[in-house]
């Protein structure tokens, strides 16, 4: 069971899934974001952030989602690389952090 202080929502895979942060109306200090439509789903995410908001972009190393963190770079936000095995995954992969200045980490 999540905190008071979370808002966890989980959506099984179909269509619209990918907006399911936007549909809230929320404004969240972290998104994660890991499932099949990724890069749909980080455009969305980013549009569902607090000013000092930041999303957690899960298996960033493929190509399928480069497209979409790029757009976020445009958009003016940074990125934070880091790299590691997982269990499921080896050698290594990648998760992001992707924010903006002023964030709620204080990077």
């Amino acid at each position: 069971m999540a905190p008071e202080h979370v808002t966890l929502l989980y959506r099984a895979t179909g269509p619209g899934y990918w907006d399911a942060a936007v549909e809230t109306e929320g404004s969240y200090d972290l998104v994660v974001v890991d499932g099949v439509e990724r890069a749909r789903c980080l455009t969305s995410a980013v549009g569902a952030l607090s000013p000092s908001g930041v999303v957690l972009l899960d298996d960033a190393h493929r190509e399928a989602y480069r497209s979409a963190v790029q757009g976020c770079r445009d958009a003016g936000f940074r990125t934070l690389r880091l790299v590691g095995p997982k269990p499921d995954h080896l050698p290594e992969t990648e998760c992001l952090l992707i924010y903006r200045e002023g964030n709620c980490f204080g990077i």
